[in-house]
């Protein structure tokens, strides 16, 4: 199954966040012409900070979660003298000097909304906002899952002022306030720590506990002491008990910090990333409560019947992955779930492809995932792979479906979540079977031309 080609020769590459760099490059490394578009003034996805509101974007103060070393290009590592957690800023400068070592920028086209994508005649046109529309071969859909907020339905009314995290900027903000911090994921737990070097008091609010991860253990890197490479690689149970035996050994069981106890095993739920999250509930700036079930005025009640009154409620409660641009019965992400082979090729469209859709589970830094499927993307885009039959990406997909069901929570959260290091070797093993399914197809076609001339 080959992709179809058009008038027009060239990719259309939608985001330039980190899966639209990685897809960029790849497409480049194999000689792929492609256009890039991204709504935003110049690259870095949600890395680029805008101090405007209705956007989402890291905020002023954010440090990378992922350490350094985890979350480069192959070949082309960030500046020795970043620290071990770079800062936003510091990540944003990597980004645009990856763009322009690998000869990118040109490609790039920025301040560009894309309206919609429709399949037409073998290709897909695409349509940009205030320019009409354009026509591709293939489309690469790359522009993240920070766009469309959760907020959690909560009975009453709030009278003071409400945001989800994507609009949180800076902690000023919140100077001397006593603030409420809906949700328990990284954003949750590193804006409250943020936000309790000025206020008041932090309530973070959660349902129930996660595994935290401080960045240093012992003084040792948090990586070092997890290298996750080989998770995956026993029977699942095997392979939780193991994760999660050596984080109690390592770190102690959460719930003896205050935190409430996981539900589930460290290879079952996505874990928080959260430096001084302990440090700052131990001295007191940062109080755990049960999450929000009604609002009167300024008073906040929880699930447990307590009450109390804040000032402002920051609702770190993740988001939904959503395609604006696409018709929904082309592709949609019902509760986070979607229907990708490999989570990246729609089955019934070889030529529409998906760039990290996704979250990973024991994976340090997601750059590396998106850098490997995107090497896969190209090679299809370049004829060098070929997908399997539609009848076996579509089992593949259900039985996709089934393993992350049976591994991690059934929450909209985890209906994307994968475990990473499986998905680099699945994607290289891919790519190795792929490129004999194109090999054997030419030479099929080459033997069959003489009989055909004849």
């Amino acid at each position: 199954m080959q992709p179809s080609h058009v008038d027009g020769s060239s990719v259309c590459v939608i985001g330039a966040g980190v899966s639209g760099i990685c897809a960029m490059k790849e497409l480049s490394a194999a000689g792929v012409p492609f256009e890039a578009f991204d709504e935003r003034p110049g690259p870095g996805g949600i890395w680029r900070y805008q101090p405007e509101p209705g956007r989402t974007c890291a905020w002023k103060s954010l440090h990378m979660n992922s350490p350094r070393g985890t979350y480069e290009f192959s070949g082309f590592p960030m500046p020795a003298h970043y620290p071990d957690f770079p800062a936003r800023e510091q990540v944003l400068a990597y980004l645009e000097d990856a763009l322009d070592h690998y000869g990118l920028r040109p490609s790039l086209r920025p301040n560009r909304r894309v309206e919609r994508v429709e399949p037409v005649d073998g290709g897909w046109r695409v349509t940009l906002q205030g320019e009409g529309s354009r026509l591709f071969r293939a489309v690469v859909v790359a522009n993240g899952h920070h766009n469309d907020p959760i907020v959690p339905k909560v009975e009453g009314r709030f009278d003071g002022p409400m945001i989800h995290s994507g609009a949180y900027r800076e902690r000023d903000t919140y100077a001397g306030q006593r603030v409420l911090v809906v949700g328990y994921g990284n954003s949750g737990a590193q804006i409250a720590v943020d936000v309790s070097h000025g206020a008041e008091q932090v309530l973070l609010a959660m349902r129930s506990g996660t595994w935290v991860f401080p960045h240093y253990v012992r003084g040792i890197r948090i990586d070092r002491w997890f290298d996750t490479r080989k998770v995956g690689r026993l029977p699942h149970r095997l392979d939780d008990l193991v994760v999660s035996g050596l984080y109690r050994l390592l770190i102690g069981r959460p719930d003896r910090h205050g935190l409430p106890p996981p539900r589930r095993g460290l290879g079952s739920t996505f874990p928080t990333i959260a430096e001084n999250l302990v440090n700052r509930i131990g001295d007191g700036r940062i109080r755990i409560v049960r999450e929000p079930t009604r609002y009167d005025g300024r008073t906040v009640t929880f699930a447990d019947g307590t009450s109390t009154r804040v000032d402002a409620v920051i609702n770190a409660t993740g988001y939904r992955m959503t395609f604006p641009f696409l018709d929904p019965q082309l592709l949609q992400a019902e509760d986070n779930r979607m229907r990708l082979y490999l989570r990246t090729f729609h089955p019934e469209l070889p030529t529409l492809t998906v760039i990290g859709g996704y979250q990973a589970q024991a994976q340090w830094g997601f750059l590396p995932l998106m850098e490997s499927q995107s090497r896969l993307v190209a090679a299809h885009l370049s004829g060098r792979y070929e997908l399997p039959s539609r009848q076996a990406m579509e089992a593949a997909i259900e039985q996709d479906a089934r393993d992350t069901a049976q591994r991690f929570v059934d929450t909209p959260r985890h209906h994307y979540q994968m475990m990473g290091p499986v998905y680099l070797r699945r994607w290289a093993r891919e790519l190795q079977q792929g490129t004999r399914r194109a090999q054997q197809t030419q030479r099929k076609r080459a033997h069959q031309a003489p009989l055909q001339a004849a």
